[in-house]
């Protein structure tokens, strides 16, 4: 069976005036000689269901002006069809827009368009030399900000343990000053957080001094600051 799209005028998409186009295409790319046969095939297809005299002769028009274009076989060429399948497109737009055509027939048109439009564009951009690649890692690098010198961080000093044994001890008897007469539980309430063996090492320490004095009784025992 043949498929005959009429065009305005007169004429007919047919083998006999596909086969110029397609035996070149088919000879340069060969894998958007598949994808064109498949446009034209949907956009056929598209066209049968179309009952709108209006929309049916644009289609008709903009698919023969799409064909024309479709010969380019250079990069200079590539610009007016680049507009045809724009053009395509807008119309598929509009027919779905207008609920003119199977959308189930719409669909598969505008997929195969929006493909060939990325090999057109993709052909169009010059391929990258040495030099741009070079250019562009120089870009780059330019784009960066500069490294940063990390400094390490200052080694924290601990206070040394007889500096810190005297602020224990300075503390327990600032303590027992204002108390004036403490127990030992009382201390060591009072200083939690420091270790009962320190707490009673820093009492001896004072007593043996004679700065506290120590009073023994049954059950506890009792400091208080000597005057």
């Amino acid at each position: 069976m043949r498929i005959t799209l009429r065009f305005p005028g007169g004429g007919g998409l047919t083998k006999k005036t596909l086969w110029p186009i397609l035996s070149v295409m088919a000879k340069e790319d060969k894998e958007r000689f598949s994808l064109f046969t498949e446009i034209i095939l949907s956009c056929v297809r598209l066209r049968q269901d179309i009952k709108d005299d209006f929309f049916a002769a644009s289609l008709d028009n903009k698919l023969k002006n799409f064909i024309k274009a479709s010969q380019c076989i250079n990069v200079a060429q590539y610009h007016p069809l680049l507009y045809e399948i724009n053009s395509l497109l807008e119309l598929l737009n509009q027919l779905e827009h207008l609920e003119i055509g199977n959308k189930l027939l719409i669909l598969p048109c505008r997929e195969l368009l929006l493909k060939d439009k990325l090999s057109v564009l993709r052909a169009m951009k010059p391929p990258e030399t040495s030099a741009d690649a070079e250019k562009k890692k120089e870009t780059l690098a330019s784009a960066e900000p500069p490294a940063q010198k990390i400094e390490p961080e200052p080694a924290v000093k601990f206070p040394e343990r007889t500096r810190r044994t005297n602020q224990v001890r300075e503390e327990i008897l600032g303590f027992i000053r204002n108390e004036r007469r403490v127990r030992t539980k009382d201390i060591l309430a009072q200083f939690g957080a420091i270790s009962q063996r320190t707490i009673k090492r820093n009492l001896k320490e004072l007593v043996g001094r004679g700065i506290v004095s120590k009073e023994s009784g049954k059950s506890s025992t009792h400091y208080s600051a000597v005057r």
